[in-house]
């Protein structure tokens, strides 16, 4: 995962050269407190995987107006993934609106191309997603305020008599008929965008984290980045079975159909609820460490 992440962890040293927090080897979960960076883990042998930390790029000494910003993203990322449970599209919504406030860019700090690119790819790939929920969502409400108005539901009617809600329905059915409508390839973008955001946003925030002192928040960072990987490849791989299976036209046995459109959800739903868990609880500890910081 190096090409994801750099392959050290800056870390805070002691006059000596050891290490003077505590921090877990990523192997096997050795504390590596008081090691030398150029040792191997005592434990299970695996090279020491962090660096000297730059003491002048700290995050405290950063600007305090961006700072509180990042401290204000957060926390909108955190109450975004809990709110997402209930209701998707603001959750979408509201967690663009958090990536917006966290990929700010800090003043008077040189930004490289890589970080450039991590940080803007999370911000602009927020607001796609944002965009196509949104649109998503109207065309949903625009179905079912049609089908109750097509019951006899009396809405008003414009000067041909025509009622206009009447009209919106026959411009919004044939984008949400046929194997890949509209209304399926706003639903898949939204999710896709909002996927790649958050991949971008875990790198982004592996930056902010060792920056802040909080090697064991940084490395969480490296391995919820991974979990959304396995999530989203696992997701798109079931989805593409199920696309083959019903272009090969393969019939199952009632029951075994049932059985196994049952056991796919039920897949999706754990993957989904695992990568929900992660990011609740990576959001506030990052926060918790980001306040830390700002006091200290």
């Amino acid at each position: 995962m190096s090409s994801a992440f750099p392959a050290t962890i800056p870390v805070r040293l002691n006059a000596e050269g050891y290490i003077d927090i505590d921090v877990h080897c990523p192997t096997c979960g050795y504390n590596l407190r008081m090691q030398k960076v150029a040792n191997a883990c005592p434990e299970c042998g695996a090279p020491v995987d962090v660096v000297e930390r730059d003491d002048a790029d700290r995050l405290e000494r950063a600007d305090p107006g961006w700072l509180k910003r990042i401290e204000r993203g957060t926390g909108w990322l955190h109450g975004a993934a809990l709110a997402t449970v209930l209701f998707v599209v603001p959750g979408i919504v509201w967690a663009a609106a958090a990536l917006w406030l966290l990929t700010t860019k800090e003043p008077n700090r040189r930004e490289t191309w890589y970080h450039r690119g991590t940080r803007l790819s999370a911000r602009w790939a927020s607001v796609l997603a944002a965009a196509a929920a949104l649109a998503t969502l109207g065309m949903l409400i625009a179905r079912y305020v049609t089908a109750w108005s097509e019951k006899g539901i009396e809405l008003g009617g414009g000067p041909s008599g025509v009622n206009p809600i009447l009209k919106i329905q026959r411009a919004v059915a044939p984008m949400m008929s046929g194997d890949w409508g509209t209304f399926d390839l706003l639903a898949s973008t939204a999710a896709a965008a909002m996927a790649v955001a958050m991949l971008e946003a875990w790198r982004h925030l592996f930056a902010l984290a060792a920056r802040a002192d909080g090697p064991a928040v940084a490395q969480r960072c490296r391995a919820t980045w991974k979990r959304y990987l396995v999530g989203v490849g696992a997701i798109v791989g079931l989805a593409v079975a199920t696309n083959v299976v019903e272009w090969m036209d393969w019939q199952l046995p009632g029951k075994l159909y049932e059985w196994t459109a049952l056991i796919l959800v039920g897949i999706v739903l754990v993957v989904v609820l695992w990568i929900w868990w992660a990011t609740v609880r990576l959001t506030r500890d990052f926060r918790r460490l980001l306040l830390k910081s700002h006091a200290g």
